[in-house]
């Protein structure tokens, strides 16, 4: 009983140093959990501001309790690029999964508190982090923070990389134009709403045809994820016989949330 009881110490031990200390950053090659029960992972470098407690937690016994605002779990990952990432948690109260992406030149900002989850009065956020745009490996900041009045929790924290499956579109960008496109869109993204000299068009091919395109939308909520909207004018058809085109995510607007809106609308005359 008492070898159990030191071992029980030990690994509680080991767990706030694992969360507590700095060292390098994880090469995402294969997905991870960090479930609050034990050490998930190691080579890691990670730090937090809040509570580690037993029996509030979504699964098992343990989880990750952000008491005031601005309490916050980080850790640092490398991620390969042309991919898309999902970082991801269940939470209790007002979380945000936020991200900082540099590479190269660029730094690009994403963030994510919107929840389409819930089970046991728990919710799940799900943040994208898309590497496409660049050549090589990207070093990422993450942030799992409270952006409440009240306390939080968080659990089940997750990293996955999503199955690299061909895409029924895709697109060929000159470093140059990338430069231009996360420029115009990092400026943007300081602002609520995107203004018309950041939806400038950049060139580019779609499925190995000319295009131009650029930022989509009015709100920022278009591009503050790390799946922008984008409007595309082709040449020749894109689809069908459409010359235009756009690609946003549809987390963007509720999933089909906006779609019955507009068309209960339109049932009952009124202008949308």
């Amino acid at each position: 009983m008492l070898k159990n009881i030191n071992t029980l110490i030990f690994l509680s031990f080991l767990f706030v140093c694992f969360l507590s200390c700095t060292s390098q950053s994880i090469n995402i090659k294969s997905d991870f959990t960090i479930d609050f029960e034990s050490v998930s992972f190691t080579d890691s470098a990670s730090s937090y501001s809040g509570k580690h407690v037993q029996n509030h937690s979504f699964e098992g016994e343990k989880a990750l309790a952000l008491p005031e605002k601005q309490n916050k779990l980080q850790f640092d990952i490398n991620l390969d690029p042309k991919s898309i990432y999902k970082i991801s948690c269940w939470k209790k109260g007002k979380v945000r999964i936020s991200s900082k992406i540099q590479s190269e030149n660029n730094t690009v900002k994403v963030k994510e508190n919107l929840s389409y989850k819930n089970k046991n009065g728990w919710n799940k956020i799900e943040l994208l982090v898309n590497t496409s745009w660049w050549k090589a490996s990207v070093s990422t900041v993450v942030k799992i923070e409270n952006i409440g009045k009240d306390s939080a929790f968080i659990d089940e924290v997750m990293v996955e990389r999503l199955p690299n499956k061909k895409a029924n579109f895709s697109f060929t960008i000159k470093n140059k134009d990338i430069n231009k496109l996360i420029g115009y869109r990092n400026n943007a993204f300081h602002s609520p709403y995107i203004k018309s000299k950041y939806k400038r068009k950049v060139n580019a091919e779609l499925n190995g045809e000319e295009v131009k395109f650029k930022l989509k939308g009015d709100w920022t909520d278009h591009i503050n994820t790390g799946v922008w909207s984008f409007k595309t004018y082709g040449k020749t058809p894109i689809t069908g016989d459409l010359v235009t085109a756009t690609f946003q995510n549809v987390k963007t607007r509720n999933l089909l949330k906006e779609w019955t809106f507009i068309n209960l609308c339109k049932a009952a005359g009124i202008i949308t």
